[in-house]
């Protein structure tokens, strides 16, 4: 198959997983380890990297080991020579590996195929600018053209993209997320773990900067408050971000609750975020009422949706901020 591309298969493989390590993930812990082998590309959770605290059963990482292989896919769709098979838990939901992207013979005759890829390869410039943003959206309202658009790429993953627009659902979000927020406040592990993963050390490679988290204190009671990343009271934004219940919240679903769906979800999420990117819109997670059992339950309930909620992401216009730091290839990636 070394012949199969205009260039080696393993320079568009190991290409790929330099694009998978720009993936956004839960507290930038960056759960991936990948495999490269000849003709393919192994992508693995590594459970050193899970949050005990935040995310018990791993649905957190596993949704970021998605968003990672979404832009490996992405990467590789661009390969005009071959196509790119990808096998989900080719061992089972209960092994570490994750995914195998494989390349395969092209099929000129499919053009279903050679359009899902174009789809898919005009995401990679937004793959680089792409960045987790929590400054202050300004009241710039998302069209509903667009969401659609989000909606339609979530749902060519096989996901449900929620639009959150009824006063008594933003309330509801509202409500279980401050529930939520204060309730893993509460809790002595949890904000262990906060401070573990959060930096003031420019030359640290995952964890979350400081300088890109709002400062926290009287004046920045938000209605739906964004994680509380500021454990040592020298975060570099300001403390208004004025998160509202009225700025636009998307909730991204499953039809069911297993690895699978979150991995599902991870490449969904991705798409959606990369598709927003390229709009010119930026994204930030609000994930406290998804990580208490008790309020994501509730959350599905008043909502009154039948999918499982994986994610919910807020969407506006916000001030440019510095991209995220990450590890090398050489920290995640083991070459055959």
């Amino acid at each position: 198959m070394g012949t199969a591309l205009g260039h080696n298969v393993r320079t568009a493989l190991r290409r790929a997983a330099g694009r998978a390590r720009l993936a956004p993930s839960i507290h930038n812990t960056q759960p991936w380890h990948l495999d490269l082998a000849d003709d393919y590309l192994d992508l693995r959770l590594d459970p050193e990297r899970r949050l005990a605290h935040v995310d018990p059963d791993g649905r957190q990482a596993t949704i970021s080991c998605g968003c990672a292989l979404l832009n490996a896919r992405v990467s590789l769709a661009g390969e005009d020579s071959a196509d790119v098979e990808v096998t989900r838990f080719p061992e089972g939901v209960t092994s570490p590996l994750l995914a195998r992207l494989r390349f395969i013979p092209l099929d000129r005759e499919d053009l279903f195929a050679r359009e899902s890829r174009r789809a898919l390869a005009d995401l990679d410039f937004a793959i680089a600018v792409r960045r987790t943003n929590r400054t202050r959206f300004t009241e710039s309202c998302v069209p509903e053209r667009f969401i659609d658009s989000l909606a339609a790429a979530a749902a060519v993953e096989g996901t449900i993209l929620f639009s959150v627009r009824r006063p008594e659902h933003r309330e509801a979000v509202a409500r279980l997320t401050q529930r939520a927020d204060a309730e893993q406040y509460s809790d002595p592990g949890y904000r262990a773990e906060l401070r573990a993963w959060t930096t003031d050390d420019p030359h640290r490679v995952d964890g979350v900067q400081t300088r890109s988290v709002p400062q926290v204190d009287t004046y920045s009671r938000d209605e739906v408050p964004l994680r509380d990343f500021d454990m040592r009271g020298n975060a570099g934004l300001p403390a208004r971000t004025d998160s509202s219940r009225d700025q636009t919240m998307l909730l991204l679903g499953t039809d069911s609750d297993t690895p699978l769906d979150w991995l599902r979800a991870g490449e969904a999420l991705e798409r959606v975020l990369l598709t927003a990117a390229l709009g010119g819109w930026e994204t930030s997670p609000v994930m406290q009422a998804l990580e208490v059992p008790a309020t994501r339950e509730e959350l599905r309930s008043e909502l009154g949706v039948r999918f499982h909620p994986q994610f919910l992401v807020r969407i506006g216009r916000g001030s440019p901020v510095p991209p995220t730091s990450r590890r090398s290839l050489e920290d995640f990636l083991d070459e055959r």
